[in-house]
């Protein structure tokens, strides 16, 4: 009776550790999105060096992080598609998991969706926001 207990507080924890992990990189990215737009004027007057191009590093670091915000619904919108589907008995069924309840089974996919949410939003954001190379950082 007391490893179910003690699985359950461990779940428990470590859904509102992930939930904190979202909320902060949520506030994290408007924090940045408010630096960017605020400090844009001094940015983007390096543009006026020749051979520097500011305005797309700005470009896209700005939308690296605009990005965030509708893929972290995006990814909670399809972890609710795909658990609703799943608990009604709609996903196909896997071989060797004839036993499994498929509304069980629908709270796995769903906690693993949200499990990988932050390392999804870093993965896009990494698309967007490119880290610069040795080539990029050398002087003109």
């Amino acid at each position: 009776a007391l490893v179910p207990l003690v699985l359950g507080v461990l779940i428990w924890f470590s859904l509102v550790f992930v939930f904190f992990r979202i909320f902060l990189l949520l506030i994290n990215s408007y924090i940045k999105i408010l630096l960017a737009i605020i400090l844009s004027p001094i940015y983007l007057l390096f543009e006026a060096v020749p051979g520097q191009s500011a305005f797309t590093n700005w470009i896209k670091g700005l939308a690296g992080e605009l990005i965030t915000f509708p893929l972290v619904v995006g990814i909670f919108v399809l972890g609710t598609i795909i658990v609703d589907s799943a608990s009604s008995g709609n996903l196909v069924q896997f071989p060797f998991m004839v036993g499994i309840d498929p509304k069980n089974f629908g709270y796995v996919i769903g906690m693993m969706l949200f499990f990988m949410t932050p390392d999804l939003v870093k993965a896009v954001r990494q698309i967007f926001i490119p880290k610069p190379g040795i080539l990029d950082q050398a002087g003109p």
